[in-house]
């Protein structure tokens, strides 16, 4: 599988399955994260901006095959079992499979008798597996994609991962047949997690490239951290850490140029299409600055606008 076909797995894995990251889920995260986004599910699915979408946001995850089957078979619906995603990233683009933490107000043991009650072979079937004395399970999403292995933690926490060795990982962690040590500059960037985001990130430069979208402007980057805020409006706010004033200048500018070059070819297909016009109005909400080695990256999305998306659903 291609590096992008791997952050596609990783990215559907998110949607299929669904606070800030703390410290009963940081001692599971695999020793080899470089990167952690958590998404705050029940703030997000409450959070007046989108409260009053929530129907049709479930609309659009039920119309999405991918997955649905599945998450039938181990009995689960993110939309009432789902508090949080946290979703780890290690920063290799030839071997990227996330590894999600899944924290609600599930019954542990209710996942696991309707996982032992499908183990079999047909095709949705989910499957056994053990390493040493614990048990796991696997699943596919869909005939073509990878399987997905989950394993059971703590109450009300989760595991899964399309990567075997990193939910083994996790077992052994809590089964105290492994230390946690994920790195200390990762760690150091968790403590700096906002309760208003509803959606956090904490990421080191290595994770932020795939596919060479970011072009240099990961280079000069140390780390990144930030996410969105649900309020009145939706709003990103990102702080990135550069290694040095210059670094700084030479992201912001980058970014800069980036964004214009976004903007004129929004600016294009707004002659031809006039959907497009709202992501022009996202696009002119974005502001970019620098002040000493540290670069702000902010964007305002209007209630207004976010409003005008889901009408055209």
């Amino acid at each position: 599988m291609t590096s992008f076909g791997r952050i596609s797995s990783c990215l559907a894995l998110i949607v299929v399955v669904g606070p800030v990251a703390g410290a009963d889920t940081d001692k599971y995260l695999p020793d080899r994260t470089q990167a952690v986004v958590t998404v705050r599910v029940k703030q997000v699915l409450e959070a007046p901006l989108l409260k009053e979408h929530a129907g049709a946001l479930k609309k659009a995850f039920k119309d999405v095959p991918v997955g649905q089957a599945a998450l039938q078979l181990v009995g689960f619906d993110p939309f009432t079992d789902l508090e949080q995603v946290v979703v780890a990233f290690s920063g290799n683009p030839d071997n990227e499979r996330c590894v999600c933490l899944l924290q609600g107000p599930f019954d542990n043991a209710k996942i696991q008798a309707a996982a032992e009650k499908n183990v079999g072979d047909g095709k949705d079937a989910v499957t056994r597996h053990k390493a040493g004395e614990q048990v796991f399970y696997g699943m596919k999403c869909d005939a073509d994609s990878e399987a997905i292995y989950f394993g059971l933690l703590d109450a009300g926490l989760v595991v899964a991962s399309a990567d075997r060795e990193a939910v083994v990982e996790a077992l052994d962690k809590k089964a105290g047949k492994r230390k946690a040590e994920l790195r200390r500059d990762v760690q150091q960037l968790l403590t700096k997690a906002d309760a208003r985001h509803a959606v956090a990130v904490a990421s080191l430069s290595q994770p932020l490239n795939f596919g060479n979208l970011l072009g240099n402007i990961a280079g000069n980057l140390q780390n990144v951290t930030g996410g969105v805020v649900l309020g009145d409006d939706l709003k990103v706010e990102m702080a990135l850490a550069a290694r040095d004033v210059a670094n700084a200048k030479a992201a912001a500018g980058a970014l800069e140029d980036h964004l214009n070059q976004a903007k004129a070819l929004v600016a294009v297909l707004v002659t031809q299409k006039k959907e497009f016009a709202p992501l022009a109005d996202a696009l002119a909400g974005v502001k970019v600055s620098a002040k000493g080695s540290d670069v702000a990256f902010r964007v305002t999305v209007s209630k207004d606008l976010i409003d005008s998306l889901f009408k055209k659903e």
